[in-house]
């Protein structure tokens, strides 16, 4: 038996559910401890490209914005190809309204989907064109998952302009 609280016993089904979710709750917070280091930097610092080819703060940001629509795409049944096309704003704050606005409405579709039809099944094409069929737990985790590591290197290109990286342990997120 799992645990889903100090006093309720639960099924695997439940915990992978509390799973998904506390890892969808994660990602909400992530999210966040990011943008409000990323609008503390001025547009040349949001903007510069760093040396090494790891790209701008912004490159990465539009990476994981392009990402996330074009999973939650995905997951409506549209196919929207590779070429998606996403806002250029160069300017952190403007940046960051634009995308909150969508991605409030993108987690709330995917948890509605999860808690509505756990068992659904997402058919989809690649960037690459090949045909995939996953569970929609997996392509939620993925989400989360891909945005974990993309964040990760954004702490560490704003410790480079900055001095200071980002806190985005998972720790930090359960001790709040």
């Amino acid at each position: 038996m799992y645990y889903c609280s100090k006093m309720a016993l639960c099924t695997w089904q439940d915990q992978g559910r509390n799973m998904t979710e506390s890892l969808l709750d994660y990602d909400i917070w992530a999210h966040d401890q990011v943008k409000n280091r990323a609008t503390q930097l001025n547009d040349e610092e949001f903007n510069r490209e760093l040396a090494d080819g790891t790209g701008s703060v912004r490159g990465k940001l539009q990476h994981l914005l392009w990402a996330e629509e074009m999973w939650v795409r995905r997951i409506q049944g549209e196919n929207p190809g590779p070429e998606l096309p996403i806002p250029d704003i160069h300017s952190a704050i403007p940046f960051y309204e634009n995308w909150d606005t969508t991605r409030n409405g993108h987690l709330t579709r995917i948890r509605s989907e999860l808690l509505g039809n756990p068992g659904k099944t997402v058919s989809y094409e690649n960037t690459k064109g090949e045909q995939y069929s996953q569970p929609l737990w997996q392509i939620a985790l993925h989400v989360v998952n891909h945005g974990t590591f993309h964040r990760g290197q954004i702490s560490s290109m704003v410790r480079r302009i900055t001095g200071q990286p980002i806190p985005l342990d998972l720790v930090l997120f359960h001790r709040n």
